[in-house]
């Protein structure tokens, strides 16, 4: 994966990251997180390999070590749906920590 941006969007404020094959990034989240994942051509990318582990989320590129690693990620009700994620031009999005009452009925 060539030149792969993740971007951390946190209270309004951007930040990015530029990701590297070999070189594991570890970011803590907090509640209401988005993460935009960039190819080399600043197009957001969607649809990539991650797994959970633990609380975590690791999200790999072509390899078999991850490029960089959610922590907390589950902690904080992580957005999953799709079509969701496309409306907020997010490739990982997070949710406030307690679960509403309208999940468990």
């Amino acid at each position: 994966m060539a030149a792969t941006t993740l971007r951390l969007i946190r209270n309004g404020v951007s930040q990015e990251f530029s990701l590297q094959s070999g070189k594991t990034l570890r970011l803590a989240t907090q509640a209401n997180d988005k993460f935009q994942l960039l190819n080399e051509n600043g197009v957001l990318i969607i649809d990539s390999r991650t797994q959970v582990v633990g609380k975590d989320l690791w999200v790999f590129g072509d390899g078999s070590q991850p490029l960089f690693v959610l922590e907390q990620y589950q902690a904080w009700q992580p957005i999953t749906d799709s079509l969701s994620l496309m409306q907020m031009d997010a490739s990982f999005a997070l949710g406030s920590s307690q679960p509403s009452a309208a999940s468990y009925m």
